[in-house]
């Protein structure tokens, strides 16, 4: 016998079955549907009930998963309860042991490709065995080519030998009797053409034969849009799911060495949202040399992983279709990210994809006749990018296009490469678009950032030149840069004036952006505005306005007329109140801590290696 089906049989679920259909048979049937117990009968009986276990119920519960790639194992060996939230009213439901979901329409789970919501669906099934309230049928939607819903659920019954009586129409009274669920697993599986008129037949299953169904469908489907159906969207995993799923794949010495890998590392955390990426994680780590210290390791292996190994995975795997080695292929993937994100596309429809895919192409001279295999490799090999609906296509995560494209910048040749640097200083302390580009860079692309960001970006600002400026010229500096910044006030019935909102001079400065230059992440930094915070915390009359240079502000479209606003030059507040002075000092530290541990280093380090280099090339000529 099938050692999974010896398993199934031995954890009770084939006991579960036997009790389901007696219980159902010894209930109450709805007036008009007892013709149909017939089908439940028949179930009961040995024979027929041991095909429903062989044939339906081990198919659905037995998996082929990322990380057990050459044997199904059963859903219990690698479940971990995963969480659903009505979209109508953000109620959640922690899909466990005990989980069962009743609701008057048809239900629909949503969730991007990888986030479990075909798990989620088989958990529900055989959570349905065992407090065998309903008999489960679970259904491929994308195995219905030809015919009905309908058709192909006789189909499966007359499979398990049971005489449906198709002239009597008692499978349609089964649907009516409530004592029988569908789950109607991958919608977006259907094809597009055939999607209409198989949402056509979900929803007719509940308004005709008021039949309980779940379905499973990624996002903006069809089925997600039909107003007779009640969304459930799959939520992302926290860092407690993130783990329990892991504990679950691995052995206790590596779930030690992964979770910490895990908890250390906010960036990979925050990528780790659904449970294939846990899968890849604990997949790919075998075949690396060493575990990743860092979120860049991580992606700098991923591609190169997923495209070599994915061929394994899964039973019913595609060849690749593409003519491109490893290398190529990556380097393609990678200026596609890029081009993508330059121009800040982030999700593609299917001539966008293929628009970037031949761009990426021809820049590598490459064929464009490749793109279709490119991008179906990339689809269907690596998973990189996935398709999330109706002609929609998404990364697998925004970092992974990042990343990406931060590999493309650091090998493109030395003047391009600096060419981007230039073009992306020229609006760096307002926009943050490079930001995690630029993070990934500090690592790939180490000695270029550390020329055109950690240094020479530095000097743009002009925070070089602080250290050495006595503190008149810093305040100087300072007026220089704050010039279009304003306070905002608004002036009450009572003539008083107190502070909405006022601009913020750490950003301006460049301040925010130290941390990013040094390999970090932006912080909005108010160290020097909070003294001016603190000078802006009262109110005052509306005679002392005059000392400011200010303006009137006309707003046309508030409520309330007895309110006047007004700007406030920054620089005037900072004179008036005597507080330069104080926020040039504390510039003044900030910048030397960075030009004494970050700029000056760097320079020295850089001039180190120039000279240790020329003495390696030096020759003489003997005289």
């Amino acid at each position: 016998m099938d050692p999974l089906l010896t398993q199934i049989l031995i954890n009770g679920t084939g006991e579960a079955v036997k009790v389901m259909t007696e219980k159902l048979l010894s209930s109450r049937w709805l007036k008009g549907t007892e013709e149909s117990m017939g089908i439940v009968e028949q179930l009961n009986q040995p024979e027929i009930r041991t095909k429903y276990i062989e044939k339906h119920v081990s198919n659905a519960l037995r998996m082929r998963t990322l990380h057990q790639r050459e044997h199904d194992i059963l859903l219990n060996e690698i479940y971990f309860p995963l969480t659903v939230i009505n979209a109508a009213n953000s109620d959640e439901f922690i899909v466990n042991d005990e989980c069962i979901l009743s609701h008057s329409r048809i239900l629909n789970i949503i969730g991007i490709a990888g986030q479990g919501k075909s798990t989620i669906l088989r958990k529900l099934f055989q959570n349905e065995i065992r407090l065998n309230n309903r008999i489960p049928f679970f259904l491929e939607l994308r195995r219905i080519e030809n015919g009905t819903i309908l058709d192909y659920f006789k189909s499966t019954l007359e499979s398990m030998g049971v005489d449906i009586n198709r002239s009597n129409n008692h499978v349609e009274l089964l649907l009516q009797s409530g004592k029988i669920i569908l789950m109607l697993d991958g919608f977006d599986e259907v094809k597009s053409h055939a999607r209409l008129e198989i949402l056509s037949q979900i929803t007719e299953l509940n308004i005709r034969y008021n039949c309980p169904a779940i379905v499973t469908s990624r996002p903006e489907t069809e089925v997600c849009r039909e107003t007779s159906i009640n969304n459930l969207l799959v939520k992302g995993l926290d860092e407690e799911s993130q783990l329990g799923i892991l504990k679950v794949l691995s052995n206790q010495n590596e779930f030690k060495e992964l979770s910490s890998i895990i908890r250390d590392n906010p960036q990979l955390k925050e990528t780790l949202k659904t449970p294939i990426l846990i899968n890849l994680l604990y997949v790919c780590y075998p075949y690396w040399d060493e575990l990743p210290s860092n979120v860049v390791e991580f992606y700098n292996k991923l591609y190169v992983t997923l495209y070599l190994k994915h061929d394994r995975m899964k039973s019913w795997a595609r060849e690749r279709k593409s003519t491109l080695n490893t290398d190529d292929s990556l380097w393609c993937f990678s200026a596609l990210c890029y081009f993508s994100m330059k121009d800040e596309i982030f999700e593609f429809d299917t001539i966008s994809l293929t628009k970037y895919a031949k761009k990426a192409l021809n820049a590598a001279s490459f064929d464009i006749k490749e793109c279709e295999n490119f991008v179906d490799d990339i689809i269907n090999i690596t998973c990189l990018i996935q398709q999330d609906g109706l002609d929609r296509y998404v990364f697998l995560h925004k970092s992974v296009q990042e990343y990406h494209a931060a590999y493309t910048i650091s090998n493109l040749p030395k003047e391009i490469n600096k060419q981007f640097y230039d073009s992306i200083t020229e609006n760096l302390s307002s926009n943050d678009k490079f930001d995690n580009v630029l993070n990934f860079l500090h690592y790939i692309d180490k000695d270029a950032f550390q020329k055109n960001i950690s240094i020479e970006y530095f000097e743009k600002l002009g925070l070089a030149d602080i250290v050495d400026l006595d503190l008149d010229d810093v305040c100087d500096f300072i007026i220089k840069k704050i010039q279009k910044l304003n306070l905002y006030g608004v002036k009450d019935e009572n003539d008083q004036v107190s502070w909405e909102m006022m601009d913020v001079i750490s950003s301006e400065i460049g301040l925010d952006i130290l941390p990013l230059m040094r390999g970090g992440q932006r912080i909005n930094d108010d160290t020097l505005d909070i003294t001016i915070f603190e000078a802006a915390n009262e109110d005052f009359h509306i005679s002392e306005l005059e000392k400011y240079d200010y303006a009137h502000v006309v707003n046309k479209h508030t409520n309330e007329a007895y309110k006047t606003r007004y700007t406030i030059t920054l620089s005037s507040f900072m004179i008036e109140n005597n507080l330069l002075l104080s926020v040039a000092e504390k510039l003044k530290e900030i910048t030397s801590e960075y030009y004494h541990c970050v700029y000056i280093p760097l320079i020295a380090e850089r001039e180190r290696k120039t000279q240790a280099l020329y003495k390696e090339f030096e020759i003489k000529r003997d005289i």
